[in-house]
């Protein structure tokens, strides 16, 4: 009888993953079958190898490793088992009567790596094998589970990644190590650094923290820079291919480590697959069936979620949302490049993605526009994906979508929506109302950029053709514009010429959105004219106008003007009430370009406030308006400088800090201030420490949140949370997250 092979000795050192060692030794004490189930290159057979090596002792018997992926016949898994096992075939015997027998005397783990491809027998052995032997557990890995009856299907996570540069200890992340580590191997000596940490952080995060593209791109430092590397993997995946390694063959590239998975499925879960290459980001089932063209999409994606293609991202509180990891991501892309049908899908998901974001423009000023904002924030790749691609291949229906989301960009990323609407326009030379509206929009966010010259050129477009097909509320639209770009000009009663001319024109259409505009333009030249009782009236006209048509928006815009108005007319009681109108009425829209506006304006006025709280929502708001690159009314930026100045005077040598704990402040925290909410954390010494995401994780420490309900609120998983809070209680000195809590939540 020969002896068992027992377990194989590693190739590379072993890194991370504590924690999952530690979650499946304490599977493999519960249950008797487990599966480790992951794509590809996700380190599976280490993780498994590894597990076995700690837990030999557990098993009087020891641990046997069988490698199934030689293995092309599925009748000869017994043998492969049995060669391992140390059990000769003998002829008129069972072999799998056999092998039982082996295995039946002391605790034994059997380890069998690499099922995928032979599910259905290595099912049947393992019931058999288990059936028989009382004290036998087995560990599969596959990229599929067994189905088998009683397996615990484990899929295994991608190493710990950062979610940003910003502040990470990125050494102490398992996919910044592993890079590093088989750097080292290639270069001697080589050591991240904070120079190329922020570089390797983003190659992992572009890889997704699979071990194997880490370890394949890893093994060019010396020859390539790190840049070089991320932007080459950025593109392709050639750069990821093993050098004179010994990685098996089906893992020398990752091409061919997804090319073994894709070559196990069906016809129908292929073309599907191939066809998901259209979806950048995550998508939905509706999504999915619509871009692929097939109504049947929900069981081949289920079949490509069994085999590790494609991930499934689930929320108690909407849709399922699936996701290729990026390197799977531009497998597909490659073969929907070879489908025929590539043009059709990919134009099915542009026109899915311009039909949603014509559905959420249509309703941008009510509350519906809260979910519609949450949902085209999921997509936002997709709608990216879908611009680029009409701009290329229908620029007419590319200037439609640029349109459409002007909104949507105005309140999330004014540089980006400017460059999109920018490029749309310049592809196409239509002359129609989808023209104008984009126009209006590229203009108004050069306004919103600070750049009025350049504003002029696309609202003068607009008007143009908004006059040759004859629509008022076009018209209306871009003069109302223009006027601003007059005042500018010192043509001062020009200027309120047009937005009286837009007022008229606006309501022979009928368009209250245009006419509350108009109103709320003319009530700002008022209060830029120095007067503010004239103005408080235009903004009570539009604060009815908008209120009788629910247009939220439109009223949290008249309000805050309307406060502004109160104040300078010497009544500072009846502005602050104001504003707070204002701060629900964005509130509710979930609209932070507004919310931040009020915030700057409550910090000059409100005198119920100290003057700490003041400078913090002044610093909240000044935070929130660079991030979305909204610029704000020049009517009262002076007033703003010379406020922040006296401010700044009162508070000396407190200024920086206090400034600094309101540019932190997240939106909900900021929203207490302003409204006097008792119980705001206002954060000690030592905050500027951690991450910003640290800061985050800190605040829902002192809520009282556990891990699991920090990773739901972050939509982060939960070991990322537990890496947060344990790097939060080391950097600060902390033993226990009630010393957080009561850090965080101290009163001034």
């Amino acid at each position: 009888m020969t002896e068992p092979v027992r377990l194989p000795r590693h190739l590379s050192s072993f890194v991370g993953r504590r924690s999952e060692i530690a979650d499946l030794s304490k599977l493999l004490g519960t249950h008797r079958l487990v599966t480790i189930v992951g794509p590809g290159g996700a380190g599976k057979t280490r993780l498994a190898t590894e597990l076995g090596w700690k837990l030999q002792s557990r098993f009087a018997g020891g641990a046997i490793f069988v490698d199934l992926a030689p293995v092309q016949l599925a009748g000869m898994v017994p043998a492969r088992i049995a060669a391992a096992s140390g059990v000769a075939e003998r002829a008129g015997r069972s072999l799998l009567d056999d092998i039982a027998a082996r295995l039946r005397d002391g605790a034994r783990l059997l380890i069998l790596d690499n099922c995928e491809h032979l599910i259905h027998e290595v099912a049947v052995v393992t019931q058999h094998l288990l059936q028989e032997c009382g004290n036998l557990k087995i560990l599969a890995t596959s990229r599929q589970p067994l189905e088998c009856p009683g397996e615990f299907v484990w899929r295994i996570p991608p190493l710990s990644l950062p979610d940003s540069a910003d502040g990470e200890a990125l050494d102490k992340f398992d996919a910044l190590r592993l890079f590093a580590e088989r750097a080292g191997a290639r270069k001697a000596g080589y050591e991240l650094s904070d120079r190329s940490a922020p570089t390797v952080a983003e190659i992992c995060r572009r890889l997704d923290g699979m071990p194997l593209a880490i370890e394949l791109a890893s093994s060019w430092v010396g020859i390539l820079g790190v840049g070089e590397i991320l932007d080459r993997v950025t593109r392709d995946l050639s750069l990821l291919e093993a050098r004179g390694s010994a990685i098996p063959e089906r893992h020398r590239t990752i091409a061919a480590a997804i090319e073994w998975s894709y070559n196990l499925l069906d016809d129908q879960a292929r073309e599907v697959f191939a066809r998901l290459g259209a979806f950048a980001g995550s998508f939905d089932l509706t999504a999915a069936e619509a871009v692929a063209g097939e109504p049947q999409a929900l069981g081949a994606i289920s079949t490509l979620v069994s085999h590790s293609l494609v991930t499934a991202e689930t929320d108690p509180q909407g849709p399922t949302r699936y996701r290729l990891l990026e390197t799977v991501r531009q497998f597909t892309v490659a073969k929907l490049e070879n489908d025929p049908a590539s043009d059709e899908v990919r134009r099915r998901h542009a026109g899915y993605f311009l039909t949603m974001a014509e559905e959420a423009e249509s309703v941008r000023d009510t509350p519906e526009a809260v979910g519609w904002m949450k949902r085209l924030t999921a997509e936002v790749d997709n709608l990216r994906a879908a611009q680029d691609w009409l701009i290329n291949n229908d620029p007419d229906r590319g200037v439609q979508l640029a349109g459409a989301l002007g909104w949507f960009w105005e309140a999330t990323s004014v540089t980006e929506g400017s460059a999109w609407l920018n490029r749309a326009l310049g592809a196409s030379t239509t002359s129609d109302w989808f023209r104008a509206r984009a126009c209006d929009w590229a203009g108004w966010m050069q306004i919103d950029l600070g750049n009025f010259e350049a504003a002029q050129a696309p609202l003068r477009e607009g008007l143009e053709i908004s006059q040759a097909i004859g629509d008022k509320a076009g018209v209306a639209r871009a003069l109302t514009g223009l006027a601003p770009m007059r005042r500018m000009a010192g043509q001062t009663e020009e200027s309120r010429r047009l937005v009286e001319q837009a007022l008229v024109l606006a309501r022979e259409a009928g368009d209250t959105r245009i006419e509350g505009g108009a109103l709320t333009t003319l009530g700002a030249l008022s209060l830029d004219d120095g007067e503010p009782e004239r103005s408080a009236a235009f903004l009570e006209q539009a604060k009815d106008v908008f209120r009788t048509s629910g247009n939220l928006s439109g009223y949290g815009m008249s309000s805050l003007f309307y406060g502004v108005a109160k104040s300078r007319a010497g009544d500072p009681e009846s502005a602050v009430a104001f504003l707070h109108e204002a701060l629900r009425a964005f509130e509710s829209l979930a609209f932070p370009g507004g919310t931040a506006l009020v915030l700057e304006v409550l910090a000059m006025v409100d005198d119920h406030l100290n003057m700490p709280q003041r400078v913090r929502l002044s610093a909240a708001g000044q935070a929130f308006i660079d991030r979305v690159d909204m610029g704000r009314p020049p009517f009262w930026a002076a007033e703003l400088r010379r406020w922040r100045e006296s401010a700044q005077h009162q508070l000396g040598v407190r200024w920086e800090q206090v400034w600094g704990q309101g540019s932190s402040l997240t939106l909900e925290q900021a929203m207490q201030i302003a409204k006097g909410e008792a119980g705001h954390p206002i954060q000690p010494e030592g905050w500027d420490r951690l991450s910003r995401r640290e800061r985050e994780v800190a605040t829902l420490i002192a809520e009282g949140l556990s891990n699991a309900e920090i990773a739901e609120r972050l939509f982060i998983s939960e070991r990322t949370a537990e890496s947060h809070v344990g790097s939060i209680l080391s950097r600060m000195g902390f033993r226990s997250r009630t010393q957080v809590a009561a850090w965080i939540g101290r009163p001034e």
